[in-house]
């Protein structure tokens, strides 16, 4: 039985996902691209092409998120559905800065996919990790 802080395999798949697709837009609608998006075609088509890039972005995403739940299960670490959200959320922030901001240019699709999965396994087991010693630091009376 799971309980009601940690989550299963699928859901933490489809959490990873929305918040992708989510968070992605949003940040890039933030950002400096949006303006040159919207320069060359309507504002509602900008929204349907950013959605569609981040369906993308959200499954190579969503496969780096599967790798750490495999590894997780594994090891019999319990993650928590928070710790994939802010780690998916960090992954697509990070790329759209790359990107955007710092001009950092993509030459191949697949390098862009495996940075993708690289990174969001990485934020996932960095957060987690860090959301564990917290915890542990709690159960020991925050010394």
């Amino acid at each position: 039985m799971v309980k009601m802080n940690e989550i299963s395999i699928g859901r933490g798949l489809a959490t990873s996902g929305t918040v992708t697709i989510v968070i992605g837009m949003i940040v890039f609608r933030l950002l400096p691209g949006w303006d040159a998006l919207t320069g060359e075609v309507s504002s509602s088509d900008a929204w349907m092409a950013t959605f569609f890039y981040h369906l993308f972005y959200a499954l190579f995403v969503t496969i780096g998120t599967l790798i750490f739940l495999l590894e997780l299960r594994l090891l019999k670490g319990r993650p928590r559905r928070y710790t994939i959200a802010v780690a998916a959320a960090a992954t697509i922030a990070t790329l759209h800065l790359a990107l955007n901001v710092y001009g950092l240019e993509v030459r191949s699709g697949i390098m862009l996919a495996l940075g993708l999965v690289a990174g969001s396994w990485a934020y996932n087991m960095a957060i987690f990790y860090i959301t564990q010693l917290f915890h542990r630091n709690e159960a020991s009376g925050g010394n």
